[in-house]
């Protein structure tokens, strides 16, 4: 991943899986079948199960992580559908006719996995509202990463800017003395150092900063 995929949106996707996770940890341990023990299988495999569901049934839609964010909380359709994946989940893992006894050890097992993912269980209508177009979920992921690379140029910039034309004079003389710059990079510093009568342009400045940190790794200091 690049630094624009670490975005807003994708913090806000793993804040929604969280949602999601917590939601089911708790209504597994309400449910009248549940006698205790094995809540973490129960918990992956049903999550594990709905995603499988959109996946394959749900005609290329997707789950709408932007609006249990926006609410915090899970709609009534997505709880009745993870109660019903829970449920049918739990049956199959302590089924009697399982091969290995050990409950935890059999939920590691692939065969374990294959019976959950053969189970017949459909989609609530009611959880379609928790859908979108998959087109609809790659433009927003798409903008945030746009927006995140906006983000990320008006930021170095600004440090390029903050440290002002002293320093990068400074950075200039020291780096020439030890023969540390590429002709091009001495190019490029010399603009820094005429800040702030000329600035430097927004994709210059990952390069800078760039040899910022190296010059500073071989022992450049900046004098007040």
């Amino acid at each position: 991943m690049s630094d624009s995929d670490f975005n807003e949106e994708h913090f806000k996707n793993i804040v929604t899986r969280a949602i999601i996770w917590k939601y089911t940890e708790r209504m597994v341990s309400r449910q009248s079948w549940y006698q205790g023990g094995y809540r973490a299988n129960v918990v992956a495999y049903t999550i594990a199960k709905l995603a499988l569901l959109i996946r394959t049934v749900a005609n290329d839609k997707v789950l709408d992580f932007r609006t249990i964010w926006n609410q915090q909380r899970l709609s009534q359709g997505m709880e009745r559908q993870l109660e019903q994946i829970a449920e049918a989940v739990f049956n199959t893992i302590v089924a009697e006719d399982r091969p290995v006894d050990n409950v935890t050890e059999w939920c590691k097992k692939k065969l374990c996995w294959e019976r959950v993912e053969c189970l017949k269980i459909a989609l609530f209508p009611l959880f379609s509202a928790d859908l979108i177009d998959r087109t609809e979920f790659l433009a927003a992921k798409k903008d945030a990463k746009k927006l995140q690379t906006t983000d990320t140029g008006i930021a170095e910039q600004a440090e390029v800017v903050q440290l002002g034309g002293k320093y990068w004079q400074q950075l200039i003389y020291w780096a020439e003395k030890k023969n540390l710059l590429t002709p091009d990079e001495k190019k490029l510093v010399g603009i820094a150092a005429r800040i702030p009568n000329r600035i430097p342009p927004d994709f210059q400045c990952p390069k800078l900063l760039e040899i910022r940190t190296r010059m500073v790794a071989e022992g450049f200091e900046c004098s007040k």
